[in-house]
């Protein structure tokens, strides 16, 4: 076997790996990061108005439940939501 036919085997064999990694983080990270921050901190003060101290946990919830039904967009966005309402109340 040739060098030439190795390269193209290992990187046919790892195409599909990779195309999952990258589509993986993209629903992840990079989606859930381009929600405008004034959509997360109103969502977070919704939340802190109607739970009150029990916030935190309702959006961990969502992000658990998120996470459940594999919609990673969603729950990049609930992860966000649940840091803004931590860092509201660490802030008070």
């Amino acid at each position: 076997m040739e060098k030439s036919d190795v390269i193209i085997t290992v990187a046919v064999v790892l195409a599909p790996a990779v195309i999952a990694f990258v589509w993986v983080m993209w629903e992840n990270s990079v989606l859930p990061a381009m929600i405008p921050k004034s959509e997360i901190v109103a969502e977070a003060d919704e939340l802190i108005e109607k739970y009150g101290s029990r916030a935190e946990e309702v959006a961990a919830n969502r992000e658990y439940e998120a996470w459940y039904r594999s919609e990673l967009t969603d729950q990049g966005r609930w992860k966000r939501v649940r840091r803004e309402i931590a860092r509201q109340q660490r802030r008070d």
